[in-house]
């Protein structure tokens, strides 16, 4: 799930030209990123009443689904949809074996195991430009998405040997829909700002500001909503300790700092300096295994200290 947030931008310039449309091409990523940050919050909140096992069956299944569609599209639009029908599934993918985790290992030894959740997100956001070049270089676009299929069919494999818990739902549980349309509301029209920020002129300026106005109205909205919701999707209250609220705030800087490298940097070796992919990958190698290596022994310090 990691992976295809990455492995398909050094693929955009053969999907480009096979199925033309080159302005819409780019929404391939912009669809999976909108898609799977909303459904993983989503995700934790149904798997916490539901049981987290069965939904992450649900999740593999919708991820899948979408991966053979995106293999199969004849369109830039079908492939845009496709991707956000895997990104619906993706987000869940990340969301659940974090919360996976937590239900079989106790709390001492979850820094230990979260390094190795960690080593393991990054390695795949990292080779995921490098694999997708490599991949469409030799076997064309389209086999990016169907290796999915038997990375799925392990995965569920995988989630078979988890021993089946129940989930905590309340006989008086309902599901926070309103949350949830604010929340859409405010997530969508953001990300798709920012991608028409890049272009830099009157018309999409102008467009990227009204759908910052809107994402800040729908925001606005969220925190009203989630603040009286007798079972909210996104805990106001948990926002507020320092505890959470600057952990998700170091975790937003370096996400968008390693998304940034592994995402551009490929590219720019690629178009600038020529690189081939397995050059590519060699330019890349010491990063990931540094971050790796970091990882691990975060790891172990926080289960000692």
């Amino acid at each position: 799930a990691v992976g295809d947030q990455t492995i398909v931008s050094s693929a955009l310039p053969a999907i480009a030209a096979a199925l033309g449309d080159v302005e819409r091409v780019p929404w391939a990523v912009v669809a999976y990123l909108v898609a799977a940050t909303i459904a993983a919050p989503v995700y934790g909140y149904i798997g916490d009443g539901f049981g987290r096992r069965r939904l992450m069956f649900v999740a593999l299944g919708i991820f899948m689904t979408g991966s053979v569609l995106c293999a199969t599209s004849p369109s830039a639009l079908w492939l845009t949809g496709a991707r956000l029908i895997q990104g619906f599934g993706g987000g869940g993918l990340m969301s659940l074996a974090q919360a996976l985790i937590g239900e079989v290992v106790p709390p001492r030894q979850r820094g230990h195991y979260q390094a190795y959740l960690a080593t393991v997100a990054t390695t795949s956001a990292a080779l995921g430009p490098v694999l997708g070049g490599y991949v469409t270089e030799h076997f064309g676009w389209r086999a990016i998405f169907f290796v999915n299929g038997p990375l799925g069919l392990i995965a569920i494999l995988l989630v078979f040997r988890l021993q089946p818990r129940p989930g905590n739902r309340q006989a008086d549980w309902s599901f926070d829909s309103l949350g949830l349309f604010y929340f859409v509301c405010f997530i969508a029209p953001f990300l798709v700002a920012l991608e028409r920020v890049r272009h830099f002129d009157a018309f999409n300026l102008g467009l990227a500001a009204a759908l910052f106005a809107l994402s800040a109205s729908a925001f606005v909205l969220m925190l009203r909503q989630e603040n009286r919701a007798p079972a909210p999707l996104l805990p106001i209250t948990l926002y507020r300790r320092p505890s959470i609220w600057r952990s998700n705030g170091m975790a937003f800087c370096n996400g968008a700092a390693v998304t940034a490298l592994f995402a551009f940097l490929p590219l720019y070796l690629r178009v600038v300096h020529g690189n081939s992919p397995s050059q590519v990958g060699l330019t890349l190698l010491p990063v990931t295994v540094a971050i790796g290596i970091g990882s691990v022994i975060t790891g172990r310090l926080i289960t000692r200290t």
